[in-house]
């Protein structure tokens, strides 16, 4: 039996914060720590408190057959084990770690997510399936957001995208 390659959480990182739209908002987190503060020490009547955002769900239907492709391929470097690369918009480095530059070297437009995922389980057949499909889906949805792949074919509402 092959041996099995460490799996660490597909990740991407750069020099400045990069945050999804649906990651903790740092700004309301502050306000309502200062309303908090504020009410204790009876300055305001009553305490701040700003809703959280709902969470994303995710359909896995909706990506299972979508078709990720990554963008901008002069901005990419491979050096054979990380990718890395400069954001086409805001120059910045990013840089993929090794669970992350396997996911994305399967990009091409020609695997679905569904062969994508399939894939992964031959490389880290040992972690289970719903944390490969969570973490790579995941990982792919934050690069989707950045504008470095674009998910082609992607079913929204029984319709292709």
């Amino acid at each position: 039996m092959p041996q099995e390659i460490e799996y660490d959480q597909p990740a991407v990182a750069t020099f400045s914060p990069l945050r999804s739209k649906d990651a903790e908002d740092p700004y309301r987190d502050l306000i309502n720590n200062i309303g908090s503060i504020l009410s204790e020490r009876k300055l305001i009547k009553s305490e701040v408190v700003l809703p959280k955002k709902e969470k994303l769900v995710v359909n896995y239907p909706d990506y299972a057959f979508a078709h990720p492709i990554r963008l901008h391929p002069s901005c990419w470097v491979d050096d054979g084990d990380h990718l890395a690369g400069v954001h086409p918009k805001s120059s910045l480095p990013f840089f993929i770690n090794s669970s992350g530059s396997i996911i994305c070297r399967l990009c091409t437009g020609k695997n679905s997510i569904k062969e994508i995922q399939k894939e992964l389980k031959e490389i880290w057949f040992s972690v289970a399936d719903d944390v490969l499909l969570r973490d790579g889906l995941s990982f792919l949805m934050l690069l989707e957001e950045m504008n470095l792949i674009e998910f082609v074919g992607r079913k929204i509402e029984g319709t292709a995208h």
